[in-house]
């Protein structure tokens, strides 16, 4: 029965069927019965569709063209039916316990609307850091869930969150308006979302470990890359002015605490100051 669901665990994938079933078993390894997991598949073009139906009933699998994750995430939500609503990328795992602790955390903590572990950060196979919040540059207290005052400001410097760690109650969500994931940012998605779950909604914050960031197969840019051509440029000015975006979007949002309004505004004022320095005079 879909009222009987309690988890809907929300995997956006492409092109990924060499490790989306470790994504998968990740979840089906905490051992609830009572979840729907369900892969949008972004118009993959290798056996995505395949090696998800191979697992039945198990899976719920809905393909659309290739829109990008977001639209893909915004699509599992409008599907899900579970009481909690998670989300994992199809390189990232969940480790074990993960579901358990946060029943744990829900009714320890019963005002909590959303709750946010913590996560192992991985490039490839080499372990990069213990804490993705740490290597965020969140400062964390203790080891004890707290919930996070919307006057924390940590997230001022970039997304200190990874969106596999986020469990929201479904009936929660319409506090974050109409689209959870804002479909026209290009990135940054996840930050703009974690800025109004900050500001909207009673989040628990809890340092205990619960799931892989991996990046697979990815590269950095060597030096600095701000000053490496004109085409390098261009992509500067594009990344300021995403920023310029989000730092809008949040200010717009209502009731921030003076000090956080001012501080917003300081950074759109040197988001300014670096477009000028890096357009065409």
């Amino acid at each position: 029965m879909k009222d009987s669901i309690l988890y809907s665990i929300i995997i956006p994938s492409y092109n990924r069927e060499k490790l989306l079933p470790d994504a998968i078993e990740s979840i089906l390894e905490q051992g609830y019965d009572a979840i729907e997991i369900i892969v949008i598949d972004d118009g993959s073009t290798d056996n995505t569709k395949e090696l998800v139906r191979n697992y039945g009933s198990k899976v719920i699998y809905h393909y659309q063209s290739n829109q990008g994750a977001s639209v893909a995430r915004n699509k599992g939500v409008q599907l899900a039916s579970g009481k909690y609503i998670s989300f994992l990328d199809s390189d990232d795992l969940f480790l074990p316990g993960k579901m358990k602790r946060e029943q744990e955390n829900f009714l320890r903590f019963p005002d909590a609307e959303v709750i946010v572990t913590d996560a192992e950060y991985y490039e490839d196979d080499k372990k990069i850091g213990a804490s993705w919040m740490k290597y965020k540059g969140l400062e964390i207290e203790g080891k004890e869930p707290t919930f996070m005052n919307s006057s924390k400001l940590d997230w001022i410097q970039g997304s200190i969150f990874a969106t596999c760690n986020f469990t929201l109650l479904r009936s929660k969500i319409h506090k974050l308006g109409d689209i959870l994931f804002d479909t026209s940012l290009k990135r940054g998605q996840d930050w703009d979302l974690e800025i109004r779950i900050i500001r909207f909604c009673k989040l628990l914050v809890d340092p205990y470990v619960t799931c892989q960031v991996r990046r697979i197969a990815r590269t950095k840019p060597k030096g600095d890359w701000k000053l490496a051509g004109s085409e390098a440029n261009l992509k500067y000015q594009k990344s300021l002015k995403l920023d310029q975006k989000i730092f809008t979007k949040a200010l717009n949002i209502s009731a921030w605490p003076i000090a956080t309004e001012r501080l917003i505004n300081s950074k759109l004022e040197e988001l300014d100051v670096e477009l000028l320095r890096y357009s065409p005079k």
